[in-house]
């Protein structure tokens, strides 16, 4: 019996690449899933500092907390969340 190796390589090449485009499909969800998932942990973290901001008298701050309320800020506005 005779063995085809090039119709062997045919087969294993198209069953990477299957491989190859299934991993790429799988990467493309995620990626979804997780900018979907950043898009709501920034608008959260923008409802509890402007809660924060209002609830909180600036004489009460402490140096963390207005530091902190500072970053998460500049954070947002810096990757154009708020």
């Amino acid at each position: 019996m005779a063995v085809d190796f090039d119709a062997l390589d045919l087969v294993r090449t198209e069953n990477k690449a299957r491989a190859y485009n299934r991993k790429i499909d799988e990467l493309a969800q995620r990626n979804k899933k997780l900018e979907a998932q950043v898009k709501t942990l920034a608008s959260l973290l923008g409802e509890m500092c402007v809660q924060a901001d209002e609830d909180t008298p600036s004489s009460s701050r402490t140096e963390h907390f207005r530091n902190a309320m500072d970053s998460a800020y500049e954070y947002l506005e810096k990757e154009k969340l708020i």
